[in-house]
């Protein structure tokens, strides 16, 4: 279900970014361009490594694109978006997109 789909993302988003608040870090969702999954990452000595295993969006929807650089969302130890822009996901001719803006707030259109 692509309202899920973008609640469950949106979602992921926020903790992201609460995340970076609480742990004074980067941390970046990650999104497979094409696939179904994500996965959410902090920046380490040696560049991101991954916090979990990748998480899987609803039977059916894809990520169609995201707009971000590394197609990652990043937020920094201040809760701002390092990365910002819009991740869409779509499912049949159906397409949602979630958006952050550069203060790390996430909405969805």
């Amino acid at each position: 279900d692509l309202w899920q789909a973008s609640r469950q993302v949106m979602l992921e988003l926020g903790l992201a970014r609460l995340r970076a608040l609480h742990d004074a870090a980067e941390v970046r969702v990650r999104f497979d361009v094409g696939g179904s999954s994500y996965v959410v990452e902090r920046r380490g000595a040696a560049g991101f490594v991954a916090t979990g295993a990748p998480s899987l969006l609803p039977p059916g929807v894809r990520v169609g694109d995201c707009s971000a650089r590394d197609d990652a969302i990043a937020f920094g130890p201040r809760g701002n978006a390092l990365n910002f822009g819009a991740v869409t996901l779509t499912a049949s001719a159906a397409e949602r997109r979630v958006i952050v803006n550069i203060s790390g707030h996430a909405r969805i259109e």
